[in-house]
């Protein structure tokens, strides 16, 4: 009984780490293409476009 209770311990904290690298791969190549081109650094505040798609989506004129 232990050693059940043990195993699906195991694979449920295995699919929580792999879940956890996969979320953290995709934020940093979404702050990679952040990155200016020419001087490598990033934007003191986030690009406006993806917020005015967002916000013409949920509230169109």
């Amino acid at each position: 009984m232990i050693g059940i209770l043990a195993a699906i311990l195991i694979s449920n904290n295995r699919a929580n780490d792999t879940a956890t690298q996969s979320y953290i791969r995709s934020m940093v190549s979404g702050v990679e293409t952040l990155h200016d081109s020419v001087t490598g650094k990033l934007p003191l505040r986030p690009p406006l476009a993806p917020l005015l798609l967002a916000k013409l989506l949920i509230l169109p004129l």
